[in-house]
Order: structure tokens, then sequence, then C-alpha cells
């Protein structure tokens, strides 16, 4: 008895799991699926002291194409450390001293359309050698730690002064730029983490163990089309 061959089939198969595949195309990308990334950025930045807001993106294709987020610095002791700071005059002034959080602005998720609001004072603190011209300054600068005696006032001011940070207070360094970059870097992380998780549940493997998961094979057309090659099978 001519019967289609076992080979015949499977390539018949092979031809509708491709339509199949092609028709699920975006059953991956269709709802929620860069929650998982989304979870790890908000996981790695709450560490290092930052706390994420909105969070947003476009993608893959255009020019304009992005990432970013709104936040702000709940813990300076966590966050300056990340970008070189780690002397506590340091921290202790931007605890003390320094508001900042930022929003994404316009019509683009991208890492450079976020407007940073900055509140309290990041001015340049001019601190002089003289001690008796620094213990007048301590007044005018007490909002930097109110909490501290004016002794302890005026070592935690020499203690700044002499700190490897102390070029970021005195204008020799921008602090807002070196901000800006840390957090342009992890924006472009995040969109670069979304743009690979995208790439893998779009590729054909992934699509169809969703199908399959979801019994969508059964769509699959078993049957064999009459004018197929014919064989011999026993």
């Amino acid at each position: 008895m001519k019967t289609t061959m076992a080979f015949i089939v499977k390539g018949y198969e092979m031809a509708t799991k491709k339509e199949l595949t092609q028709k699920y195309w975006d059953i991956n990308v269709e709802h929620n699926w860069y929650d998982c990334i989304y979870e790890d950025l908000r996981e790695r930045l709450t560490a290092i002291g930052v706390y994420v807001e909105d969070i947003g993106f476009s993608g893959f294709w255009a020019q304009g194409d992005g990432a970013c987020f709104a936040g702000t610095i709940e813990d300076w002791s966590k966050f300056l450390p990340t970008v070189g700071f780690t002397s506590p005059e340091a921290i202790e002034y931007m605890k003390s001293n320094a508001r900042v959080s930022w929003t994404q602005n316009g019509h683009y998720y991208h890492e450079r359309s976020v407007y940073y609001d900055w509140r309290g004072s990041l001015e340049v603190l001019p601190i002089p050698e003289d001690e008796d011209c620094l213990a007048v300054l301590m007044e005018d600068y007490a909002n930097v730690c109110p909490h501290h005696e004016p002794i302890k006032m005026l070592g935690w001011f020499n203690a700044l002064r002499i700190s490897p940070e102390y070029k970021y207070f005195c204008g020799r360094v921008d602090f807002e730029e070196v901000f800006k970059s840390e957090m342009r870097g992890h924006m472009q992380d995040l969109y670069h983490a979304l743009e690979e998780e995208y790439a893998h549940q779009t590729t054909e493997d992934a699509i169809w163990e969703t199908i399959v998961a979801n019994e969508l094979d059964t769509e699959l057309d078993t049957e064999i089309p009459s004018d197929g090659i014919q064989g011999e099978r026993q």
C-alpha cells in the first residue's frame, strides 16, 4: 500500500510550525514582559540608596529610542561610595545639604530627556586656610550640620577641607555632572537589558515554547496534503 513517508509528514509539520510562530510572533511581548527587568533595576538601585519611581522606554528601532526612570536619592551614605565619595565629611555634607530628584521630561524616554531638580545648596564652600576666618564662616554654613556643636563643626569643616572629595565642593569638579553621568549609565544599562530581553522573547524557540505551554499547537494541521510526495511505509 502506497502511503506518505514519515519524513514528508515531518516536513509539512515544520512548515505549519513556522506559520504558527509567525502568527503569534508577539505572544511573549504583549503584556508586562519587562516586569522582571524593572524589578531587577529597583532592587539594584535600592541597594545603593536610590528610590526608583516611574520607569519608561521606547524601542527598539528608532534613533531616539531609550529608557529612563524617575527617582530620588534616599540614602547618600549608600549612593556616594558608588561614585567614589568615601569620606564621612563628604557624605555628611550631602546628607545635610542636598536633595535631588529627577523625572522624565518631554516626549521621549531617553537618558538625556530627564529633568533633575536640585534642592538645598550645592554651592562652593569657600573654606579658607585661616582657622579664625573659618570659625566666622561656620555661622554662614550652620545649615550644613545644624545638629553639631560649634567646636565639632569647626573640626568637620577642617576635615572636609583635607578630604579627597573637597575638590567637588570648591568648584574644581562639577558634582552634578558626576551625578548625572552615573544616572545616565544606569538608564543605558536598563535599555540594553530591555533590548536583550525583547530579542530573546521574540525568538522562534521562545515563541514556540509559549505556544506549546498554552496548547495553541493544536492548531497544527496534521493531515497530509493530497499532492504531497508519496513513498512506501511498512
